[in-house]
């Protein structure tokens, strides 16, 4: 668990130092106590290796999304009270309420298509490797264009949801001017992300009202970041519309 607190001996699975492997065939009881808002990753260190052969690669890990004392959270659609999810709308007693996202970050994937052989990039002609997002991918060989028509191959019409429908990664939806925080988490132990929101900023440090306002951020492996959007969904300009997140792989 990351930044919340626990007895190191007693509620660790890490096996480092003198930790014994934690796997196991039964069941580990882990007690954290969480004292302030915010984001917290937890995840598997049984083997925090970066190869195929360690466990965090497999998608052992989540966050602790830690509310305001006494705040309720529903599910945006049906309107029924939560326990967990990527989303929710999150309803804090005597402040206003906000619309909360989670997006996780992955290390990339060891996939096979249907014939069991590792996808070929068509560009390079290399094994071509997927990194999801919150436990989904859209790899852009998906879509890839209909025709030799030059037409057919733009970014209009590969990154459209009226060509190819809607993308795997979750989108977030909202109404114009909707208090919004979207929670970032890197669950990965390899590779730096950078994540860009369109047309909307936040505060680097989000209490600081004379921080630094950005609208990307870089995001390393273990790394977890609040982004309070200013002034809600659609900005001060009120888009409306497909906003386009873009997350950038080294």
């Amino acid at each position: 668990m990351q930044g919340l607190s626990y007895n190191v001996q007693n509620s660790d699975g890490a096996c480092v130092g003198f930790n014994q492997d934690s796997t196991t065939a039964g069941d580990i009881y882990y007690t954290w106590y969480a004292r302030e808002e915010g984001v917290f990753l937890f995840h598997d260190m049984a083997d925090a290796g970066s190869s195929e052969d360690s466990t965090n690669i497999h998608g052992l890990f989540g966050a602790i999304i830690v509310e305001p004392a006494e705040a309720k959270w529903f599910d945006p659609q049906t309107g029924e009270e939560l326990e967990s999810g990527l989303m929710a709308d999150v309803y804090p007693p005597g402040k206003p309420a906000f619309r909360e996202y989670t997006v996780f970050f992955h290390d990339e994937l060891e996939i096979k298509d249907k014939d069991g052989n590792r996808p070929m990039d068509h560009h390079t002609g290399l094994p071509s490797s997927t990194t999801a997002i919150s436990y989904r991918a859209e790899p852009m060989r998906n879509r890839m264009p209909m025709s030799h028509d030059p037409a057919d191959s733009g970014e209009d019409v590969s990154m459209s949801s009226w060509v190819y429908g809607d993308p795997a990664p979750p989108i977030l939806r909202a109404y114009v001017g909707d208090p919004s925080k979207i929670r970032l988490v890197h669950g990965g132990v390899k590779e730096t992300h950078v994540f860009h929101l369109h047309n909307h900023q936040w505060r680097l440090e989000e209490e600081n009202p004379l921080s630094t306002i950005i609208d990307s951020i870089s995001i390393s492996p273990q790394e977890c970041y609040t982004l309070d959007i200013l002034y809600g969904a659609g900005s001060r300009n009120r888009v409306i519309g497909d906003v386009t997140s873009l997350s950038a792989f080294p």
